[in-house]
């Protein structure tokens, strides 16, 4: 694999976060990183990422992302897309000889997970996925500690995400089921799977999926709208629990969130640790009801700040 002085790098989607991106090439790294070409459906997405390079003539702007490979030939290409699209946008690209970055998720099912692997391996060609926190100082830390065992053997870990997700992506095509392929969880959420994996270095054994995931309307509307989305995995010894409490956001007094996400937090713990003590009978009780005592106090401390942002 050649050594590259300079990246000449093309942006497929120009959304919201393609110029994200495109904002950091521009200002962080231009002097390893030449913009070359834009490429999205959308006329108006497009145009605002060339108005961010100065409507600079050497960047060339497409409508497609088969022309943009085309005609620019660039060494590497960001793929920020509508989730459906990135299996045939990342093996396009990697048959045109470039470097791949990826927004996750990577793909859409295990099938073509495998298939753009292959197809990396076989170019001979970098595929990364922009799971950024793997090159942050505290999960850099945290990993480093759980490798060389200074914390003894993880059996518990419990993320916490709260953002206005619901809310704000209403009407967007990452609550469409067709194009985004999940809901929360498979979106931003997946964050949190991928670093817990990559802190503890397990691998899920047994996936439990309770609630629904995209375009969901009735009952099951109502279930996410107030925030019991919830996704498990069951690990050897380890049980994981990750939840988006969107109720803190429903709620028009702003000094009632807090208390609310309290109740929240310690009334789905408590069920949690039985669980816990279910799967992993090492764990006493006892042990159990004390981490979500823990818990809670953290939830005073934290929560009560965040849930009175605006």
């Amino acid at each position: 694999m050649a050594h590259l002085d300079v990246i000449r790098m093309g942006i497929i989607g120009c959304g919201g976060n393609g110029r994200g991106h495109l904002h950091h090439y521009l200002t962080h790294c231009s002097d390893v990183v030449q913009v070359v070409g834009l490429a999205d459906p959308s006329k108006p997405a497009r145009e605002e990422a060339w108005k961010m390079t100065g409507n600079d003539p050497a960047v060339k702007v497409f409508a497609s992302h088969e022309a943009l490979l085309k005609r620019t030939r660039p060494d590497a290409v960001l793929i920020s897309t509508p989730h459906v699209y990135h299996t045939q946008q990342i093996l396009d690209a990697l048959a045109a000889g470039c470097h791949v970055l990826a927004e996750k998720p990577m793909v859409c099912s295990v099938q073509d997970a495998q298939a753009v692997i292959a197809a990396a391996k076989a170019a001979d060609k970098v595929l990364a996925i922009s799971y950024n926190r793997h090159t942050q100082g505290p999960y850099i830390y945290t990993r480093n500690a759980i490798q060389a065992g200074e914390i003894g053997e993880v059996v518990f870990v419990s993320c916490w995400q709260s953002q206005n997700w619901w809310a704000a992506q209403q009407g967007q095509w990452r609550q469409k089921m067709a194009l985004s392929c999940g809901g929360q969880l498979n979106d931003s959420g997946s964050h949190l799977l991928d670093i817990v994996l990559w802190m503890t270095g397990l691998e899920p054994e047994t996936e439990i999926m309770d609630g629904p995931l995209s375009e969901i309307s009735g009952p099951q509307l109502a279930l996410c709208r107030w925030g019991l989305f919830v996704k498990q995995f069951l690990y050897s010894g380890l049980f994981i629990q990750i939840f988006v409490p969107w109720i803190i956001y429903d709620i028009p007094w702003a000094w009632l969130r807090p208390l609310l996400s309290i109740v929240y937090v310690f009334l789905l713990n408590l069920v949690a640790v039985g669980v816990v003590h279910a799967v992993n009978p090492r764990l006493r009780i006892d042990q159990a009801m004390r981490y979500a005592g823990g818990v809670l106090v953290v939830a005073v401390l934290g929560l009560a700040y965040a849930a009175m942002m605006p």
